[in-house]
C-alpha cells in the first residue's frame, strides 16, 4: 500500500505493492489512498487567463446588467465563477462556460429596489483558480426616490393650445424631469395612468396642442416626475378641463407635419410615410428613416430593409408593393429577346430552303394585312375615346347610400386592449370587420 505524497525509496523502485485481500483480516486501501498501475502523472495549472473590465450597471425597472471580457489563454478546462451578493452579504455562486460575457438581473424577480448587488468574477479549473478576480457592484432602482408629486396644477386653454402648470411637492433630488400625461377619461388606479404624455423636462409649465374634434369633452392631466434611469411614477389625475371644439380647425397635436386627421400617431412624433396599398402609416416612429414605420419594418434599424405586402423581408424597390429583384427582372427581358432572336432565325432558315420564297411572300403579305387592320382599330378606338369624352361632360355620379361597413370609426371610440399590446375595435359591432390602433386617441387603422 502506498500514498501519493509518500516519497519513493530504493526498496520501492520497482513500482510494486502487494496487497493481501485472501485471507482473514486482509489489507483493505482506506479511503484517499491511491494505487498507480503505470501511466504518468499530469499536475493541472491553474488557468493562466482570468476576467477583465467588468461592469456593472443598474437600469430601468429595477434591472442590473453586468459585461466583461477575459485576458489571457482560456482552454476548455476552465470555467468561470460567479458569486452575487445582497447588501446583507447572502450571497450565490454559480459555474459558467467561459464563452459567457454578460449577466442580466430582471427588476421584476431578482432585484429589490436600493439593494446593491456585487458581483466576483473568477476563472477557475481543477488544478484552482486564478487570482486575478474582478468585482464590481450597482444598486437596484425601479422608482423615483423622495415620493416627489405635481400640486397646485392648472390647464387653461386658448386658440387651440392648453397652458398647463403646476408646483413641486416634496424631496426632488432624484427628479430628472416631469412627464405630463392627459386623456378623455378618468382614471382611479394610479397604475391606470395613461401613455398620451409630453416630456416637460426641467420645467413645471408646458404648453400643447389639444386635439382636433367637434362636440363637447372633459380631458384630464396629470404630472408626474421621472429618474435618471428613466422610472416614471404613477398618480392619479391632477387636474381637469372642458373643451369645447367651437371650430373646425384641424391641429397637428405632436408637431411633425402631419395634421391630426392623416396622423396615423396623433400624439407621438414621427416622420414614417411609406408603406403599401393595405398598410401605409403616417407620422409615426421612423427609426432608420427609410420611411416605413417601426411597426411595419421587418429591420427598424437598417435602412435598406422592410416588409412588401406579402409581409417578407424586402431589400429592394417596391413593384406593386411587391418586393422586386430587378436582376431578375433584366434576365426575364434577357431570355424573351434570346426567344425571339431564335424565331428570327427560324424564319430565314426555311426562307432560305427549297420554297423559302413563296414562304417570305406570304409572311410580308400578313405582316401588311395585319398593320392595316391595326390601323384601322386605332382610327376606331381614338373616335370612341372621343366620344366617350364628350359624353363624359354631361355625365353625372348617381347617389349611392352610404354603407356602414366602409363608414371609419372616430379617434374618440373605444376598443379593448389585447395580448399584442395593441387596442382592437370590431366597428360596426358584429360586422366582423377590425380596426386596430396602438395607443388611445390616435386614428384607427383597418385590419387586413
Amino acid at each position: 500500500m502506498a500514498k501519493l505524497w509518500d516519497s519513493a525509496t530504493s526498496n520501492d523502485a520497482d513500482g510494486t505493492v502487494t496487497v493481501d485481500s485472501l485471507s482473514y483480516g486482509a489489507q483493505v486501501l482506506p479511503a484517499g489512498d491511491i494505487i498507480f498501475f503505470g501511466g504518468e502523472i499530469i499536475v493541472v495549472e491553474p488557468p493562466t487567463g482570468y476576467p477583465n473590465g467588468l461592469e456593472v450597471v443598474a437600469q430601468k425597472g429595477g434591472e442590473i446588467s453586468a459585461y466583461w471580457g477575459y485576458v489571457g489563454t482560456i482552454t476548455t478546462l476552465d470555467w468561470l465563477e460567479m458569486t452575487i451578493c445582497d447588501s446583507q452579504n447572502n450571497c450565490a455562486t454559480t459555474q459558467e462556460n467561459t464563452y459567457t460575457t454578460s449577466r442580466m438581473m430582471s427588476g421584476q424577480s431578482e432585484t429589490t429596489h436600493g439593494e446593491t448587488y456585487s458581483f466576483t468574477l473568477k476563472v477557475c479549473n481543477a488544478g484552482g483558480c486564478n487570482s486575478n478576480i474582478a468585482t464590481n457592484s450597482a444598486t437596484a432602482d425601479s422608482m423615483v426616490d423622495g415620493n416627489p408629486t405635481a400640486t397646485q396644477m392648472q390647464v387653461s386653454t386658448t386658440e387651440g393650445i392648453w397652458t398647463v402648470s403646476w408646483a413641486e411637492y416634496g424631496d426632488t433630488s432624484d427628479v430628472a424631469g416631469w412627464m405630463v400625461c392627459w386623456t378623455d377619461y378618468s382614471w382611479f388606479i394610479p397604475g391606470d395612468m395613461p401613455s398620451t404624455c409630453i416630456d416637460a423636462g426641467e420645467s413645471t409649465t408646458i404648453d400643447l396642442y389639444h386635439p382636433s374634434g367637434t362636440g363637447t369633452k372633459t380631458y384630464y392631466f396629470v404630472a408626474v416626475p421621472y429618474d435618471d434611469k428613466g422610472n416614471v411614477n404613477n398618480a392619479l389625475p391632477g387636474t381637469d378641463i372642458i373643451l369645447t371644439h367651437w371650430d373646425d380647425t384641424i391641429y397637428d397635436s405632436d408637431g411633425d407635419g402631419f395634421t391630426d386627421d392623416i396622423d396615423d400617431c396623433t400624439f407621438i412624433y414621427g416622420n414614417s410615410s411609406k408603406g403599401n396599398d393595405s398598410n401605409i402609416l403616417l407620422g409615426c416612429t421612423d427609426s432608420d428613416g427609410d420611411g416605413y414605420a417601426d411597426t411595419i419594418d421587418s429591420d427598424p434599424e437598417d435602412s435598406t430593409k422592410w416588409l412588401d405586402e406579402e409581409g417578407e423581408d424586402c431589400d429592394k424597390p417596391l413593384v406593386n408593393d411587391d418586393c422586386i429583384d430587378i436582376s431578375d427582372a433584366e434576365n426575364e427581358d434577357e431570355k424573351k429577346k434570346d426567344t425571339e432572336d431564335d424565331s428570327s432565325g427560324l424564319i430565314i432558315g426555311i426562307a432560305s430552303g427549297i420554297g423559302g420564297l413563296l414562304v417570305v411572300v406570304i409572311i410580308l403579305l400578313v405582316v401588311i394585312m395585319s398593320r392595316n387592320k391595326k390601323s384601322m382599330s386605332d382610327e376606331t378606338s381614338i373616335y370612341h375615346q372621343e366620344q366617350l369624352f364628350e359624353e363624359d361632360q354631361n355625365y353625372h355620379q348617381p347617389y349611392v347610400e352610404p354603407n356602414a361597413h366602409n363608414m371609419h370609426p372616430s379617434i374618440s371610440y373605444n376598443g379593448q386592449v389585447g395580448s399584442d399590446g395593441y387596442e382592437w375595435l370590431e366597428h360596426p359591432q358584429g360586422s366582423g370587420i377590425w380596426y386596430w390602433r396602438n395607443q388611445a386617441g390616435t386614428q384607427w387603422s383597418k385590419h387586413q
